[in-house]
């Protein structure tokens, strides 16, 4: 799929790509809720969308919000795009299927960048800064029988992930 892109908007990489075959795979039936948080350039909702998923994406940057609405357009598919940090635009609402490539690469700094193509990436000192949230919360977003999908690095601790979502 090609995508146009504003600037400033990071470019899909190759485990973008996977995360989206593996949630369009994931698809049982038309109309199946999906979530994409830390959407960026919209390619995961885009493609559940294209697959007949009830497609929403989520991020904090005006400009992904403005990417996905344009692909969206010239794609001739639906997404409700939505501005605001991971599950606040949706607090209340269940999905089916939440899928996830947050920023997980650590870097060094006490805070998370608030501009510029580091916030694409950005994980804070142990690469966890937003994946620990995405995990604690999921359970409250999950539709009863829901999954997540989450790409992140084996460097930021795969089995502290497997432990934090099995909490909820």
């Amino acid at each position: 799929m090609r995508l146009v892109r504003l600037p400033g908007v990071f470019r899909p990489r190759s485990d973008t790509w996977m995360l989206a075959r593996e949630l369009v795979s994931s698809l049982s039936s038309p109309g199946v809720s999906v979530l994409e948080l830390c959407t960026g350039s919209g390619a995961v909702a885009l493609e559940a969308a294209a697959a007949g998923a009830d497609a929403t994406a989520v991020d904090v940057s005006r400009r992904s919000i403005a990417t996905v609405r344009l692909n969206a357009r010239l794609r001739g598919v639906r997404v409700r795009a939505l501005r605001g940090s991971l599950f606040e635009p949706v607090a209340g609402q269940r999905f089916d299927l939440i899928a996830t490539n947050p920023p997980y690469v650590p870097a060094p700094g006490d805070s998370l960048p608030t501009s510029g193509p580091e916030r694409a990436w950005d994980a804070g000192r142990d690469g966890r800064a937003l994946i620990d949230p995405i995990c604690d919360a999921a359970a409250d977003h999950l539709a009863p029988g829901g999954a997540i999908l989450m790409i992140h690095s084996s460097l930021c601790g795969t089995e502290a992930t497997a432990e934090r979502l099995s909490r909820g």
